[in-house]
């Protein structure tokens, strides 16, 4: 399916009737409109409605419904020609539309429908484009673009698939884009053609609509940036305690190998550096290897020891002398 064709694209083919306007006068300037409405294409009209020579046709008693049918071809929808053209509805006759002009209509009706809603029953549709007995309107002439399942209901699968046909057609001439949903019995709109805008009151409508949509954004770039305030501080903590957790691991680890670490050297302490003695009052005592009690006994050094055997013989000696004597 073609893309979606742009406004600039539009208005080029629209172009060369703008040159011919400007020299356009009465019969020439309505043959002009009907040329420029069944061109294809070309689908805005507002600057055609600028011309002089053709806004002078809304003043001819001749030609002045060329120049109605011109502003519906840039403003209005097919349920608004199909108004027009009912007997006694007070508005002045339309000229009769080609079969060009009737798709052209209904494809820009597609259009305006788009604009309202994304999403199209087949009912709605069938009858904004004139497929179902009786047309709707809303308030301001525009076609209802609310559901309508009863409608849906009763529409023959001819007009389905008439109906099928027209939205397709619409997709390929580049003034919509979007999806048939066959089993829903409906059309859901992705993309449509801007169309000419009537006076300061639409403009105003546009403005309030973008004014509407630029606080909705704004409030979803704040709840985004929220969110990734949130995130960065839930990643932060979420760091901070891993390595809290990482460092207490390494802690026990180190705590466990000095604890295993003492424990072996108790263990390999060898038993040669310690010798048993016994004190002066017969009591058990340890000696270190070089001769010094441990506690609880007399300290000695060898040779104060040796010292005090020697004293204790010459005593013993002297005494068995007197005995003798």
């Amino acid at each position: 399916m073609s893309a979606l064709t742009s406004s600039a694209a539009a208005l080029a083919a629209l172009e060369p009737y703008l040159l011919l306007a400007k020299s356009a006068r009465g019969a020439g300037a309505a043959k002009l409109i009907e040329q420029a409405t069944s061109a294809p294409g070309c689908y805005v009209f507002g600057e055609l409605l600028d011309v002089e020579g053709i806004k002078q046709l809304a003043s001819s008693s001749e030609h002045a419904s060329s120049y109605h049918l011109l502003e519906l071809f840039a403003y209005g929808t097919y349920p608004d020609y199909l108004s027009a053209s009912t007997p006694g509805s007070g508005s002045p006759p339309l000229p009769a539309l080609t079969e060009a002009q009737r798709a052209k209509l209904q494809r820009l009706t597609l259009v305006t429908m788009a604009g309202q809603a994304r999403v199209l029953d087949y009912g709605s549709l069938a009858l904004a484009l004139g497929l179902s007995s009786s047309p709707v309107q809303s308030g301001h002439g525009q076609p209802s673009a609310g559901p309508s399942s009863s409608s849906a209901g009763v529409l023959s699968e001819a007009s389905v698939r008439e109906l099928e046909d027209i939205i397709i057609e619409a997709i390929y001439a580049g003034v919509l884009g979007g999806k048939l949903n066959q089993k829903l019995r409906r059309f859901e709109v992705e993309a449509a053609l801007g169309r000419d805008v009537r006076g300061a009151q639409e403009l105003g409508n546009i403005a309030n609509s973008l004014q509407a949509w630029s606080s909705s954004a704004e409030a979803v770039l704040n709840q985004l940036s929220q969110r990734i305030v949130d995130a960065r501080s839930t990643a932060r903590r979420a760091t901070e305690q891993k390595t809290a957790h990482e460092a207490e691991i390494t802690r026990v680890l180190y705590q466990l190998y000095d604890n295993a670490l003492g424990s072996r050297r108790v263990a390999d302490r060898p038993p040669g550096n310690r010798a048993a003695g016994t004190g002066e009052d017969g009591d058990a005592m340890d000696v270190d290897a070089d001769g010094t009690a441990a506690e609880g006994g007399s300290m000695l050094s060898p040779t104060q020891g040796r010292s005090r055997k020697k004293g204790l013989g010459s005593a013993s000696l002297a005494r068995h002398k007197r005995s003798r004597a």
